[in-house]
This record gives structure tokens, C-alpha cells and sequence, in this order.
């Protein structure tokens, strides 16, 4: 039972980076951003569909939701950025590590978006 626990935990983190990656990636479309956000606000907030105290259905409704969220973003991101990231994931590089001309898409992009939040 242990050892399931230390699998599925190593599996969550490594996800979790991907996503990170999938997130800073500046090929990624800003629809999958959004509904990434829409993901981690839902996976934090204490209101659910159905609520956790409700034994089985409750923590079920989470991971459907979640789930679908994860596929949905997956159909807008390119085969290239899901790899991408998933090498950087494994090799342990930095989220945010791009080389030039995507590198400085970034950035463009990212300061483009901070000026429309403003």
C-alpha cells in the first residue's frame, strides 16, 4: 500500500510539471491556458458539484472534471509542446528554460498579457 501511495504521488508531480510547462510554453493556445486555470481554481476550491462528504461520488465528481479539463487542453495543444514538455519534465529543466526565438515569444506574449490585465 505503501509503495501504490510513493507511484501515484511521483506520478502527480510529474504531471503537475508538465502542466507547469504546458502552461509557460509560448505555443501554447491561451483557450488551453484559461481552462488550465479553470482547473486549478476548481481543484482548490472548497465548493464542488457534489460535495466530498458524500463517500465515493464526492471525490469522483472532482476527478471527472478534472479529467475532462486535462483532455480538453490536450485536443488545443500541439503533439510538439506535449512533448516538449514532457522531455523537460523528465530531465528535471526549468518550466521556463525556451532557447531564442521561442524564448523571446514568451516574453513578448507574457508582457502583452500583463498590459491587457492591467
Amino acid at each position: 500500500m505503501k509503495g501504490l501511495l510513493k507511484g501515484i504521488l511521483k506520478t502527480s508531480k510529474h504531471w503537475v510539471k508538465v502542466f507547469s510547462c504546458i502552461y509557460r510554453h509560448p505555443d501554447t493556445p491561451r483557450f488551453a491556458r484559461f481552462i488550465l486555470w479553470v482547473i486549478i481554481i476548481y481543484a482548490l476550491s472548497p465548493v464542488d458539484i457534489i460535495p466530498d462528504w458524500i463517500p465515493l461520488l464526492g471525490q469522483l465528481d472532482d476527478l471527472i472534471i478534472i479529467s475532462f479539463g486535462i483532455l480538453i487542453v490536450s485536443k488545443f495543444i500541439s503533439r510538439k509542446v506535449l512533448t516538449e514538455c514532457r522531455e523537460k519534465a523528465l530531465t528535471g529543466e526549468e518550466a521556463g528554460e525556451w532557447e531564442g526565438e521561442e524564448k523571446e515569444r514568451f516574453l513578448a506574449h507574457d508582457s502583452i498579457s500583463r498590459k491587457n490585465m492591467q
